[in-house]
């Protein structure tokens, strides 16, 4: 492979992050190409952010992806999809989820965030045909639990040709992390991942 090709996973606590991650990295590996991995936990707490910038290819010297130079943004949430638009490329794909996760100061009053419309129109302003809108919590429940998320958004990018291997790769790494007795539905919900955008 002749150059590093660049992934960020964005979402908040609870969403699968982490362990979407791990299973690119280890499918990567499983390929036989170098990876590279930096993590951010946020707030250990659900809603708090999280994500993951990935690179595979080359070995480059740092795993942290400058702004513009993303390939990918995976966004499992709608407003850390926007969060992260300024590290994606001109010629970047973000794949995001359509759905918006409400942080509790939203609810208490004390902060302002914008509404799902908002942020839709703001995405598509800026992007254009490079942003694919996935329903990935309808998707996750149709797979038969809204724990499938992050299952469904890997099946997503698996879809769209996103990957420098074999999509099975990808699918099997994924079985490997998820919890025992989990299998079955996460490959239930790669695979709608994948239909949503086919």
């Amino acid at each position: 492979m002749g150059r590093v090709r660049s992934y960020i996973l964005s979402g908040v606590g609870g969403q699968g992050v982490i362990r979407a991650s791990d299973a690119l990295g280890r499918a990567a590996l499983s390929a036989g190409l170098e990876v590279l991995i930096s993590e951010h936990h946020g707030l250990a707490q659900r809603e708090g952010s999280v994500w993951s910038h990935i690179k595979i290819g080359r070995p480059p010297l740092s795993p942290k992806i400058r702004s513009g130079r993303a390939d990918f943004v995976l966004g499992f949430e709608l407003m850390e999809s926007a969060r992260n638009l300024p590290f994606l490329s001109d010629r970047g794909l973000m794949i995001s989820n359509e759905s918006l996760i409400y942080p509790v100061p939203h609810y208490t009053g004390d902060v302002r965030y914008p509404e799902k419309s908002e942020v839709l129109e703001g995405l598509r302003r800026e992007l254009g045909d490079r942003l694919i809108l996935i329903e990935a919590d309808r998707l996750a429940m149709e797979a038969g639990s809204p724990k499938v998320v992050s299952a469904v958004m890997l099946g997503a990018l698996a879809g769209l040709d996103a990957l420098e291997f074999d999509w099975e790769l990808l699918l099997n790494s994924l079985v490997e992390v998820v919890p025992r007795g989990a299998e079955e539905i996460n490959r239930r919900a790669f695979r709608l991942g994948m239909l949503a955008v086919r």
